[in-house]
């Protein structure tokens, strides 16, 4: 099985496939996701991840 295969564009359905996980991914990019956000939930998703972007750069500043 290939990214091409399922639709997904981030290669998690590949490692899903190799891994036979039996969750679901939880990635949440948008060929991952199974059911539509509310906009409020996508913002707080997005707010959550530049926080984590922000961190990881000020700690490789730092190196």
């Amino acid at each position: 099985m290939n990214a091409s295969d399922s639709g997904c564009q981030c290669g998690c359905s590949t490692m899903t496939a190799v891994t036979k996980a039996a969750e679901p991914c939880g990635c949440g990019c948008e060929c991952c996701s199974t059911t539509a956000k509310s906009t409020d939930q996508e913002i707080a998703e997005l707010k959550e991840l530049r926080q984590s972007v922000d961190r990881r750069l000020a700690e490789l500043g730092q190196s």
